[in-house]
């Protein structure tokens, strides 16, 4: 599947910002996967680990649809507003932040376990809904998604 130019592949389930805080030196974080039977620990930046390509991608949809849930929710909705909700709580402690702080780092971590490959693929594999049904109730369900507490 391709998707247009300006439309995000690398879907990250932890977040740069979130990842960046267990950098070591030179700005990298260890990895550590089983290519084959060994596991191999690398370290990489932030950027390079901790993400599926098209992972909250919407099959079936219209292309210009497709990264609807990662550009328009995931993103702006709960990975910005938790970078600066994490960057106040690292600085000052719970005790700084507003309640309205308090709630968009609740909904972070709340989207952490809904985000991971294994949950969206047993998600998308029990959807029953018909192609063109979803296409055309994706605005709705945007639409309908909490942009704030």
């Amino acid at each position: 599947m391709t998707l247009p130019v300006n439309q995000p592949i690398d879907h990250h389930y932890l977040p740069v910002f979130y990842l960046k805080q267990w950098c070591g030196g030179g700005g990298k974080v260890v990895r550590y996967y089983r290519p084959y039977r060994d596991v191999v620990a690398s370290k990489v930046i932030p950027k390079n680990t901790a993400y599926e390509p098209n992972l909250n991608t919407l099959d079936g949809f219209p292309i210009e649809l497709r990264a609807s849930i990662e550009t328009h929710y995931m993103g702006p909705v709960i990975d910005a507003p938790a970078s600066d909700a994490l960057a106040q709580l690292l600085a000052g402690g719970l005790r700084t932040m507003s309640d309205a702080k308090k709630r968009v780092w609740a909904r972070f971590l709340m989207s952490l376990p809904l985000r991971n490959p294994e949950t969206l693929a047993a998600v998308n594999s029990r959807s029953s809904a018909s192609r063109s049904t979803r296409c055309n109730g994706l605005p709705s369900i945007l639409a309908a998604l909490p942009r704030r507490c």
